[in-house]
């Protein structure tokens, strides 16, 4: 199957972010594929049936750039493991990017930079993952044979945004000497899997990172 690779990648680098917004760069489709934007904090990506309201402050990350961002991220988890690299980039060339947002400008010294990311993943090969729970196991599986020390909470837990159940898991990670954490949040949307992902390092963080998506929308079958 297609695996969740765009996800973990994110995982490690989590302290990266770009002055750039708006839309994702794919194929013209009906309904627009793109992610939306007109004053720079109201999203909506009528493909997916997702919006979400971003902070004035923070920053939103092209596409291009986080796709970039990507690229570079997936040498640091596939290490010289030539399977988990060819895996990555296959995986790579049916991720669409769909939103990501960061709190600080990049290159901002001092700063830790808390963010949410959304990807759509094509899993019509994979016939087998029909719940957000199944596409997060994958997750695990991939993450605990990457060169990542991660710990990952057992299970998978159900979370409601309005009307819509996304499974959900826990993990934290060392990264030079300092403890992230994340959660993800996943979902199938037709022939996509939907994941988002927030990454925050204390309470504080964690508090701007879930403020944020008390505003996210979706629908998923």
């Amino acid at each position: 199957m297609r695996l969740p690779i765009f996800a973990m990648i994110a995982t490690t680098l989590t302290l990266a972010a770009c002055d750039k917004a708006t839309a994702v760069n794919e194929k013209k489709a009906e309904p627009s594929a793109l992610t939306q934007t007109t004053d720079q904090i109201h999203y909506h990506n009528a493909f997916l049936n997702l919006s979400i309201e971003k902070p004035q402050s923070w920053f939103a990350q092209s596409p291009e750039d986080t796709m970039k961002m990507s690229q570079q991220g997936s040498e640091i988890l596939s290490g010289d493991d030539k399977n988990m690299k060819a895996m990555v980039d296959q995986s790579l060339k049916t991720s669409l990017p769909v939103f990501a947002f960061f709190e600080y400008e990049p290159g901002t010294p001092g700063k830790l930079n808390a963010n949410v990311l959304s990807m759509a993943e094509n899993i019509e090969l994979a016939p087998g993952v029909k719940t957000g729970c199944d596409y997060l196991y994958h997750t695990r599986e991939i993450l605990n044979k990457s060169q990542l020390q991660v710990m990952i909470d057992e299970g998978c837990e159900q979370t409601k945004f309005g009307d819509t159940s996304m499974g959900t898991m826990n993990i934290t990670m060392t990264m030079n000497n300092l403890l992230v954490k994340q959660t993800y949040y996943a979902c199938i949307k037709d022939k996509h899997a939907v994941t988002v992902i927030k990454t925050y390092f204390d309470d504080e963080s964690k508090n701007k990172v879930d403020n944020i998506l008390t505003t996210l929308q979706l629908d998923c079958s």
